[in-house]
């Protein structure tokens, strides 16, 4: 029995090393380095620091050398892009910039069958790249978890660059956590564990309660199926949440609560949250501070939020509120302050934040409101929708928001209302 014992542990290790050697040979094919680290980024977060997501939904923008080099101009460091386009990544080569590329929805099906075609997916559309791209994070699909329909289009569910394509969403929520480790997998085969990290975007709408921030709270259909094992494997990883947040939609969903002054970081009163005693004067501020809870309901204190997306449109619908150059100028300003001072929120005090503008330019060709074309920085012919300074150092003069009135009140929670599925909105507390 011992000798049985002896001679299955050294074939055992036999195949071990002769799967490290077959590791060394795919690496040495593909020129990638064994050190810790690799890539330039090593896959940490950068403190507080604000770069900006990069789309190419448009038939007039311009080449992705024109963005890279505009990029470069503007003195952004980390970029956003929602896939993993050969002719975007080739443009960045050779830069600094640090870089998340995106899992597109529609691929994640696919990539959740295996680790074998997880690992395909990693080395077409990674390693090429790796070498000369300073690639930090896969960003593996798009606010997947908050669908409430059978099946959900392009406009409402694919990422960015995605086919127009319906796909069940109960498959796709499905098909998250498995994409997400065998991506990992993947990762830990090619010796990229250390320099890229992986995660995945949620929206806000994933919390079933966020005003208060006190109340917040995940959607209970997944909150133990999908997301607890999810925030289990980024601590297991060193990675973080990411969070796309968007206070404009607050306001616009519930401006009896949410006042523009709160959602555009202009002074006010504040708001005092009666369930943690803390006083709030932003919603984006606020909108944070439900995700923390939310984890740390979970039991989860450790993990960083990286603001994935946010933003302001400058252009609107008629029936949608606040959507203007001026509020969209004021809000990109304001947060960019509100990042590089190093505030963090009142639940983080002091924990650096770092946040992804969206987005670069505007794009004609998104699906939806007429919002959705136009969250851009830029034109498609590089002139400035506003004038902004992405580093935040200089103090623009602002225009004044549609409604200066003031918030004067308090949430009260003492009869709050919690719904256990997905809202449209907002979680309406009584007692306001």
């Amino acid at each position: 029995m011992q000798v049985a014992v002896g001679f299955c542990s050294l074939s055992g290790t036999i195949r071990e090393r002769e799967r490290e050697r077959e590791r060394e040979r795919e690496r040495e094919k593909l020129g990638l380095r064994k050190a810790r680290g690799y890539g330039g980024g090593g896959g940490d977060l950068a403190g507080a620091s604000v770069g900006v997501n990069y789309g190419t939904l448009g038939d007039n923008l311009p080449t992705p050398t024109q963005a890279v080099e505009l990029l470069k101009e503007q003195g952004i460091t980390q970029v956003r892009i929602f896939d993993t386009n050969p002719a975007v990544l080739q443009a960045f080569q050779g830069t600094s910039i640090q870089l998340i590329v995106g899992v597109l929805n529609s691929e994640l099906i696919t990539i959740a069958q295996s680790n074998d075609t997880a690992t395909t997916w990693v080395k077409e559309k990674v390693l090429p790249f790796a070498a000369t791209c300073n690639i930090t994070c896969i960003a593996v699909g798009n606010e997947v978890l908050t669908t409430t329909t059978t099946t959900m289009t392009t406009a409402a569910m694919m990422g960015d660059g995605d086919p127009a394509t319906n796909l069940s969403a109960t498959d796709l929520s499905l098909a998250l956590l498995p994409a997400i480790t065998f991506i990992q997998a993947a990762l830990v085969f090619f010796n990229l564990e250390n320099a890229i990290k992986v995660s995945t975007p949620f929206s806000t709408d994933l919390l079933t309660s966020t005003f208060p921030p006190s109340t917040g709270e995940f959607n209970s259909s997944f909150s133990t199926t999908i997301v607890e094992p999810l925030l289990n494997f980024l601590s297991e990883t060193s990675s973080f949440l990411m969070l796309n947040v968007y206070p404009y939609k607050a306001y616009e969903q519930n401006p009896q609560t949410i006042t523009l002054d709160f959602a555009l970081f202009l002074p006010n009163s504040g708001v005092l949250d009666s369930g943690n005693g803390f006083l709030y004067s932003n919603a984006f501020d606020a909108l944070l501070d439900a995700a923390y809870i939310a984890m740390a309901a979970l039991n989860h204190t450790d993990l960083a939020i990286v603001v994935s997306e946010t933003g302001w449109p400058s252009l609107g619908d008629p029936n949608q509120l606040g959507l203007s150059s001026s509020n969209a100028q004021t809000y990109n300003s304001n947060v960019l302050k509100h990042v590089l001072n190093k505030t963090g929120t009142p639940v983080r005090p002091g924990v650096e934040i770092v946040t992804y503008l969206y987005e670069l330019f505007n794009e004609d060709k998104e699906l939806g409101a007429s919002s959705a074309r136009n969250f851009g920085l830029f034109h498609a012919d590089m002139s400035p929708v506003y004038p902004i300074d992405l580093s935040g150092a200089s103090e623009t003069a602002l225009a004044p928001p549609l409604n200066p009135a003031l918030m004067n009140h308090s949430w009260c929670i003492a009869k709050q209302v919690r719904t256990k599925t997905k809202p449209k909105g907002f979680s309406k507390i009584q007692g306001i």
